[in-house]
């Protein structure tokens, strides 16, 4: 199986519309880039806060460039905070989304269908998927090392770059498992997804 899987962690993170910059930050607001975390998206200066029937979740980062549509990328922690139910859902199927309202520094916006937990996934590129007879679609298991190492399973194949594997979890998983900075694993099985 393959041995050089790289990991990921990602903390709590809203993707948002230009309408939503717009209505939250201000009028003709754009996103200030901190840093990348891909070829075009970027963590940016801004953060939100999201409020839900009992609570809220202050510091979410606003990720850019702008989407097409809303989705706040939470902790499960977060779930029972806020009094939502926790929906995990591969990233940009919101249709069961829990209803949240988001506020910046120019108010709040009642947004329905924009909060999950994000499902865990591997990127693979074709070169590597055909290499190893996995794809898109496909749910693998990934195991990582160390004093609490952990078999990951449940873990859904989703494209990527050609030469890379990167499996992404949220950080809530990566500390349950001990894992600190730069992290491989391994793709232990594949299931066909049904």
């Amino acid at each position: 199986m393959r041995t050089d899987v790289e990991v990921s962690m990602s903390n709590r993170h809203a993707h948002l519309t230009a309408e939503l910059v717009e209505a939250l930050f201000g009028e003709g607001y754009e996103l200030h880039e901190m840093r990348k975390v891909g070829v075009r998206e970027f963590a940016s200066q801004e953060t939100i806060t999201a409020y839900g029937p009992k609570g809220k979740v202050a510091d979410i980062r606003v990720m850019g460039p702008p989407r097409s549509y809303c989705q706040i990328e939470l902790l499960m922690g977060d779930t029972y905070k806020l009094g939502i139910e926790a929906v995990l859902c591969d990233s940009g199927h919101v249709d069961n989304a829990a209803d949240l309202v988001l506020e910046g520094p120019a108010g709040k916006v009642a947004v329905p269908h924009c909060g999950i937990v994000a499902r865990r996934h591997l990127h693979l590129g074709q070169v590597v998927a055909d290499q190893y007879e996995v794809k898109v679609g496909d749910i693998v298991s990934v195991r990582v090392g160390g004093e609490r190492g952990v078999i990951f399973n449940n873990v859904i194949v989703r494209s990527g770059r050609s030469d890379r594997c990167k499996f992404h979890i949220d950080v809530e998983e990566g500390n349950a498992a001990g894992l600190r900075g730069v992290t491989r694993g391994e793709i232990v099985s594949i299931d066909e997804r049904s």
